[in-house]
């Protein structure tokens, strides 16, 4: 497995063809950390402002719930959508974002950076307490850690059985990515120095990206 490092910045942005990016009129008055569709529908976690909705290809966005939480991470898993939430832990909504259920038994850290799934499974990284496991749609969580020796996780990549956690600095635990199936915690870190944090992981052929949050760095 090869591992590249690379950088960048994303907004909130439409992407029209394959050369040109055009800004949507919104959500507008906060940052946007994620965005994630549902078959015709976009969904839009904003930071304080809720979960937006569009279902005109962004062309106007309305906020749906959630309401002055800051939203870090949005998934969907069949036709349940999922949110992860800088403090509150993660909410569920099974209709189309009009009503949402706090789903956090077992999760005993609710500070979440990312969320990710793979078949029935979902994963959500938190802040300084590692990796969780919910398989029943988020009614309960586990700890998913063995091996994972820095519990700063700022976001998720899965690819079939395999899961890489990226992490940041914190404390007196450095950055890195680890390795891990998907079925059975026992995480291998996988990198070399990763400066202050990964900021987003993702996965192409036999290559993992990682971008760092701190300077721009290349290598294989």
């Amino acid at each position: 497995m090869k591992v590249q490092i690379c950088c960048s910045m994303l907004g909130c942005v439409l992407s029209i063809g394959s050369a040109q990016w055009v800004q949507t009129t919104g959500p507008a008055g906060s940052p946007v950390p994620c965005v994630v569709r549902s078959g015709p529908h976009l969904y839009a976690g904003s930071g304080g402002g809720g979960v937006f909705h569009s279902s005109n290809s962004g062309a106007s966005w309305t906020a749906i719930g959630l309401l002055n939480k800051y939203i870090t991470s949005l998934v969907v898993l069949g036709d349940t959508i999922f949110a992860g939430t800088s403090s509150d832990g993660v909410f569920r909504s099974t209709s189309n974002g009009e009503s949402w259920t706090e789903v956090n038994s077992d999760l005993t850290n609710r500070s979440i950076n990312c969320l990710s799934q793979v078949g029935t499974s979902l994963f959500a990284g938190t802040e300084g307490g590692g990796v969780f496991l919910s398989t029943n749609g988020g009614a309960s969580w586990t700890a998913f850690n063995t091996g994972l020796t820095k519990p700063y996780v700022r976001c998720l990549a899965v690819d079939d059985s395999t899961i890489f956690a990226g992490t940041r600095w914190g404390g007196t635990t450095g950055a890195g990515v680890f390795r891990s199936h998907c079925n059975d915690a026992q995480w291998i870190e996988v990198s070399d120095s990763m400066g202050q944090g990964v900021s987003a992981i993702t996965i192409m052929d036999f290559d993992v990206f990682a971008g760092r949050s701190d300077t721009p760095s290349a290598g294989r």
